[in-house]
């Protein structure tokens, strides 16, 4: 809509606003917060992520898409508080082939999560596969 210059005219603003502002609308709707977060980014960078779509960004149209992002996420705040509380210590990688190990677990592969840290422990992983 935007590389069409709709937004050119402050009534589709408008209706953009009414439409994307009121919880009522927003929930029945049934859109969800990580697609809105998604249209809001791409918006607001001026270009699709594909082919050779561009536009004017309106401040007006961007603001009205960070709040409604921030209204169908409402938990967004206790999420952070809740998540930025947690004690992210030093990851061993090799625990989840020591545990198998010791009880006996016989395993093809073995997927391990972190946020980065890859600290080894005593034994580095590809010694605990041996």
């Amino acid at each position: 809509m935007s590389s069409m210059k709709i937004f050119d005219d402050s009534v589709y603003i408008d209706i953009l606003r009414n439409r994307l502002t009121d919880p009522f609308s927003l929930a029945k709707a049934r859109i969800h917060p990580l697609n809105l977060l998604m249209t809001w980014k791409t918006y607001s960078s001026g270009h699709g992520q594909k082919g050779q779509l561009a536009w004017n960004v309106k401040s007006r149209v961007k603001y009205i898409l960070e709040d409604a992002f921030y209204l169908l996420f409402k938990s967004l705040d206790e999420v952070l508080r809740e998540i930025n509380g947690m004690n992210f210590g030093a990851t061993d990688c090799a625990l989840p082939m020591i545990y198998a190990r010791e009880r006996k677990i016989p395993a093809d592969a073995f997927i391990v999560y972190t946020d980065n840290e890859t600290w080894r422990g005593k034994t580095h992983p590809f010694q605990a596969l041996k």
